[in-house]
């Protein structure tokens, strides 16, 4: 079960990337949870662990990959949109 700080991180990395066509900054990241640089990274990390996300090129942000067919474990209690596709965040 994914901790409130990975689920935000998974619906904005979500939802950023279909208005904005490309993946957060670290510095948009802090001001859009509020959260410090270090506390991101390590939910990002953490996602990527559970297999939510993935990088094409290690630990670089604009290759980050979301792995939408893998959120339907947690779109049952958090309503995460679900479309069975694979989201490819340049």
């Amino acid at each position: 079960m994914l901790h409130d700080l990975e689920v935000k991180l998974l619906k904005i990395l979500i939802t950023y990337q279909a208005h904005r066509s490309r993946v957060p900054t670290l510095r948009l990241l802090k001001y859009l949870t509020g959260r410090k640089a270090v506390e991101i990274l390590e939910g990002i990390e953490s996602l990527e662990r559970h297999g939510y996300i993935r990088f094409n090129v290690w630990r670089d942000m604009q290759s980050l990959i979301v792995l939408e067919e893998e959120l339907l474990t947690i779109t049952e209690w958090r309503e995460v949109p679900y479309s069975g596709q694979l989201i490819e965040i340049r």
